[in-house]
């Protein structure tokens, strides 16, 4: 073990010496790579289940590995200041997973991932009324163009128009949404606390809905949906939400959703390559 530590020593000593920026665009980057993996089980398992048992599972799971953390904290993990906005973002957040595994499930996964990519430019929008941001010509005509690329990827009144695009929409709305909510919340409140009320808000929430569709899954569907929970708990409450909180707190706000922006092209990147033959406009 002692020869172990010097490097250890020293990868601490060179990562601590990073910027607190670059550190939590790491782990948001690292963090995309694992929810990577839970969007490819999504949209096998998507077709087989309804929508919203997937995300009841994967809330559950989370909340049972976190489960630990919570006796260990005990109250004190969920003393909050700001119990309301703790529910909006739960509300928002469980919107948005089911919009996101609805849209994996039924449209190509290309144009899912496509659509998906537009949260920053809602961010960057909702950003000036609730974060003050200041928005030079160059964003907004950079929101303009993004927003336009999405109505023609979405192609509304056209025969080609999948009504399930919008589920995907709404996914990258209630992201950009999140990004905006978890900035207000980390001024005040732990990580800690914020996934906390998340992970165990989100299972409370679709407990009953899940009761009036419930479909018994398979074996394989069983190890699936065990598969999603577990590394959508590690990719997203332990890393992901927690690194991006501290990220939105730190960092400024144009790097926060830069390094948002980047964390998609990641999952993106990744998704496209695992499924690569999956034709956009075919696949249905």
């Amino acid at each position: 073990m002692s020869a172990l530590e010097p490097p250890l020593q020293a990868f601490k000593t060179r990562w601590n010496a990073l910027s607190a920026n670059l550190r939590g665009a790491v782990w948001i980057m690292v963090a995309a790579l694992l929810l990577t993996a839970m969007g490819g089980l999504v949209k096998q398992i998507g077709t087989g289940l309804e929508t919203v048992q997937v995300v009841f599972f994967r809330s559950l799971i989370g909340a049972v590995l976190l489960l630990p953390f919570m006796l260990r904290s005990g109250l004190e993990g969920f003393k909050t200041k700001r119990p309301f906005m703790h529910s909006a973002r739960t509300i928002v957040g469980v919107t948005g997973m089911f919009c996101v595994f609805y849209a994996f499930a039924h449209l190509p996964l290309a144009e899912t991932v496509a659509i998906v990519f537009s949260r920053p430019l809602f961010a960057v929008a909702l950003a000036v009324p609730f974060l003050g941001e200041v928005v030079g010509w160059r964003r907004v005509t950079a929101a303009i163009v993004g927003f336009i690329g999405v109505l023609i990827m979405v192609r509304p009144g056209t025969a080609a128009f999948d009504p399930a695009s919008l589920y995907a929409v709404t996914a990258a709305f209630t992201a950009g949404t999140i990004a905006i909510l978890i900035k207000k919340l980390s001024a005040t409140e732990a990580g800690t606390a914020i996934v906390m009320w998340f992970s165990v808000g989100s299972a409370v929430i679709t407990f009953v809905p899940t009761l009036m569709v419930w479909i018994w899954p398979t074996p394989l569907q069983w190890g699936l949906l065990a598969l999603i929970g577990i590394i959508g708990v590690i990719g997203h409450n332990r890393r992901s939400d927690y690194c991006q909180q501290r990220l939105l707190h730190r960092a400024p706000r144009n790097c926060a959703l830069s390094c948002a922006q980047a964390r998609g092209s990641v999952r993106g990147l990744v998704r496209a390559s695992a499924r690569i033959s999956e034709r956009p406009e075919h696949a249905r």
